[in-house]
């Protein structure tokens, strides 16, 4: 998985949690952008996107 289809699906799986999901919190949604790029760097540095994806995916979960 290249950085554009990382970027492309990690988009789309905010929009997704946002719309179907409603949050109170303002706070939350900094806090998923703030995971999903930690991920980013994870499959930067692990050459893998796809890790990085399923991590702040995983993440996300557990924290909200």
């Amino acid at each position: 998985m290249s950085l554009f289809y990382f970027v492309i699906i990690s988009i789309v799986y905010i929009i997704t949690m946002h719309l179907a999901v409603k949050s109170s919190s303002g706070f939350q949604n900094v806090q998923t952008v703030t995971l999903f790029v930690v991920g980013g760097f994870l499959g930067w540095a692990l050459d893998s996107y796809l890790t990085g994806f399923i991590f702040a995916m995983i993440m996300h979960l557990m924290f909200w």
